[in-house]
């Protein structure tokens, strides 16, 4: 043999030894490894987990389709995708095909022992980094709360004292004894930015103006510093709400509602979900929030729900992080995902139905039902992203029609506004899965056309529905007396779309009513 011959040899061998090596490294045969859960898509079954890696021993993140047939096992049941939580120790029998690819064969699951409200804050941003601002939160009787960003701000004041009684739709109350007292100042501290003013002591159905003035420099060069808003009125005095979804795209749809949205003067805004598209990304805020809403967010209240893309960053944190929202959900859930308010003769109710359904079932159902079995005498308005009853490019959620709809026929909840499917949708009133009189059954409303592409409508729409509208984007106005909630669905044409009115009725709820139980409830209740 010659001694090329014997180099090209060695040669050979060499690249051999390294095939079969870099083989059994990138198709690493099956095994087992542990890991944490760090993010997860049930509609899409995509799960994200941090292992490490079995060769080089580094941790890295993997984004793995869970196989609808693959086994979950935790405390050594078989459960769904949709039953594990962020921050599970998972223990993953898996094929290894390369560095970050994985093919899943059995999963099986400790659960930590820490509790959801503690992991709420897992996200890459926790401020905006640019002026915005300023926006009123969660307005009561005797207080609000006033938010705004300016990054590297000084400390700053927040003076407020009765205004002459503005346009709004509905008369405020006696402001006789206000009308001359004295301004009142809070000192506001910001947190990375943040800036969030408590004013308290204030009175109700009195419109105020307030003014923003930093400890040094001039606020009022990159956003507005000053404005009006009435606290809550007391009961039995009529107010106007707003309401709209699938609007955070900063395209010419959204905007024109935007401007559409402040000449009817609303009360309050609520928001059934996918407020920023398409992943909820705190940087997106700005222009798909702030810049299309200053002029409301400035004087009344803006209370949203966490949507589909909305719980893509970071299951909503950055959602969480930008409003303060009322932190009286269900005590085992995160906080701020489900949350209540009173107003006027209203008890609203927000749902994060992203939530697995075996959360919305043993924790948000129970919670519920106490919260509007004491709603007394109040009308009952529940909001949250995805409709039990719909007919769209989604299929109506099987997980709400089988958790959450018993508890509204049981305590006879009025109206339910909902999001996902981009038009608008309302039904006839229902009550256990089936089309009632007026006065017996809850109205279901899809509000979705806030902004985001307009849906098509599929053909044979179900009989629980009186129409469908998927021609414009539009939003909803709901005025409300202690006599009835009108209804009008506004257009992008300024035009009247639908109406209706919800009389009042007196009657109890029904303990005796079973759940929808109909053949067109998707027999999966994870069904998005």
């Amino acid at each position: 043999m010659t001694q090329r011959t014997k180099k090209l040899a060695l040669l050979a061998l060499v690249g051999i030894t390294l095939g079969v090596g870099v083989g059994l490294y990138y198709y690493w045969p099956i095994r087992t490894v542990s890991g944490t859960l760090t993010d997860l898509k049930v509609e899409t079954r995509q799960a994200w987990f941090e292992f490490p890696h079995p060769k080089s021993g580094k941790v890295i993140e993997i984004s793995v389709t869970v196989p609808p047939d693959c086994p979950i096992e935790l405390d050594g049941q078989l459960v769904q995708l949709s039953d594990l939580e962020i921050g599970d120790r998972a223990t993953v029998r898996a094929m290894w095909l390369g560095k970050k690819d994985i093919r899943i064969r059995h999963v099986t699951v400790e659960r930590s022992q820490q509790s959801a409200a503690s992991r709420r804050f897992r996200k890459s941003a926790t401020t905006l980094t640019v002026p915005a601002g300023p926006m009123l939160q969660q307005i009561t009787p005797d207080s609000a709360i006033l938010v705004w960003y300016y990054p590297d701000g000084p400390s700053a004041t927040v003076s407020i004292q009765p205004a002459a009684p503005a346009t709004t739709s509905a008369p405020a109350a006696d402001q006789s004894d206000t009308s001359t007292s004295a301004a009142q100042q809070f000192s506001v501290t910001p947190q990375e930015g943040r800036y969030e003013a408590r004013l308290t002591h204030l009175n109700s159905g009195v419109n105020y103006q307030y003014l923003i003035q930093p400890a040094a420099g001039d606020f009022s060069k990159l956003f507005t510093t000053t404005g009006t808003f009435r606290t809550a009125p007391p009961a039995g005095t009529p107010f106007r709400i707003v309401a709209f979804g699938d609007s955070g795209t900063a395209l010419e749809g959204q905007n024109q509602l935007a401007k559409l949205i402040p000449p009817y003067q609303p009360d309050l805004v609520i928001h059934s979900g996918d407020l920023i598209n398409p992943t909820g990304a705190m940087e997106d805020y700005p222009s798909k929030f702030f810049t299309p809403y200053a002029d409301l967010l400035a004087r009344i209240a803006f209370y949203p729900t966490i949507g589909n893309h909305d719980y893509d960053t970071y299951h909503g944190d950055p959602l969480c992080a930008i409003f303060t929202l009322p932190d009286n959900g269900p005590s085992a859930t995160i906080s701020e995902h489900h949350y209540w308010f009173d107003y006027g003769d209203v008890r609203f109710v927000g749902i994060d139905t992203n939530e697995p359904f075996t959360t919305l079932r043993d924790q948000v159902a129970p919670w519920l039902e106490q919260l509007l079995a004491d709603a007394g005498d109040r009308w009952k308005i529940v909001y949250f992203h995805h409709p039990p009853y719909t007919h769209g490019k989604y299929a109506p959620s099987g997980k709400v029609r089988n958790s959450l709809v018993p508890i509204f026929d049981r305590q006879q909840v009025d109206l339910v506004i909902n999001g996902h499917n981009h038009m608008y949708e309302r039904s006839h009133p229902i009550r256990n899965g089936a089309v009632v009189t007026e006065d017996q059954g809850t109205v279901y409303v899809v509000s979705a056309g806030g902004g985001s592409e307009i849906y098509q409508i599929p053909p044979d729409p179900p009989d629980y529905l009186v129409m469908q509208n998927n021609k414009l984007h539009s939003f909803s106005i709901i005025d409300v007396t202690s006599q009835q909630l009108t209804f009008r669905q506004i257009g992008a044409d300024n035009q009247l779309m639908d109406t209706f009115i919800i009389k009042r009725s007196h009657h109890g709820p029904d303990p005796e009513l079973l759940p929808d139980t109909r053949d067109d409830v998707p027999p999966d209740p994870d069904a998005p």
